[in-house]
């Protein structure tokens, strides 16, 4: 069965089977010039403190997988795929490496993967589909349910809807209430738009940003229809539907 567009796309991919437990974070105001991964990790861990604060980083997330993809004949500069092992192994030959984390609770389906690197024009980051902006993410929207905890409210209080949650990178997203202002706000006439708001619950009304959780319909009736939730607590905040736009 197909399952509908979503209105995002989440910024982070799955790791790998060589992702390991247990590295550490980079110290603080570390320049061991003896090892570029020292660096790296350190630029790394920076700008996650940037995006989820330095307390919200160190309790939330851990880090997975460092890679550094550089080898001769390397043509792939700033891609997040290597078959590099995943190792925090001293080394001074290469100065970029693709770096994983993840949400500390493995069963939120958070993962975040980034390129970091260090050239003559300067360092430099590059997150994967970055949905963040330039703002933050407050320690209190860092709380996010389990996808355990997700599906039972689903199963609970959706029943009659049937509910799935949409697979892969698409399941939990970051985002804010913009994007489904502007659907609140379209001319229903509108044959062209791809994506309608069929209904706005008054917790949607007042939610600003976040991280969502978005569910399709297996129910024949309902099938092209999204419903996407507060991943802090659950609660529905919109249910939109796709079309097929004419050619």
């Amino acid at each position: 069965m197909k399952t509908p567009l979503t209105l995002f796309v989440l910024f982070t991919i799955s790791i790998g089977v060589c992702a390991q437990s247990g590295y550490k974070h980079a110290p603080a105001n570390s320049r061991n010039n003896g090892d570029y991964n020292v660096q790296l990790l350190h630029l790394g861990d920076s700008a996650m403190k940037k995006i989820f604060g330095e307390f919200g980083f160190s309790r939330n997330f851990i880090l997975t997988c460092i890679q550094n993809p550089c080898e001769k004949g390397y043509f792939y500069a700033n891609v997040l795929e290597s078959n590099r092992p995943c190792a925090m192994a001293p080394q001074d030959t290469c100065k970029e490496a693709i770096l994983t984390y993840r949400y500390a609770n493995a069963d939120v389906p958070l993962t975040i993967k980034m390129v970091v690197s260090m050239k003559d024009a300067g360092k430099f980051v590059y997150i994967e589909n970055n949905q963040y902006g330039k703002n933050p993410v407050p320690f209190e929207k860092q709380n996010i349910l389990s996808l355990t905890a997700i599906k039972k409210i689903l199963a609970n209080d959706f029943s009659k809807d049937s509910l799935a949650l949409l697979p892969g990178e698409r399941t939990l997203v970051y985002s804010n209430a913009n994007s489904f202002k502007a659907l609140k706000n379209q001319d229903p006439s509108d044959i062209y738009s791809g994506i309608k708001l069929v209904k706005e619950t008054r917790a949607g009304e007042n939610w600003q940003s976040g991280f969502i959780y978005t569910a399709y319909s297996n129910h024949p009736k309902f099938s092209n229809r999204s419903y996407h939730f507060d991943a802090l607590t659950g609660n529905l905040l919109w249910i939109t539907s796709f079309h097929n736009v004419p050619n």
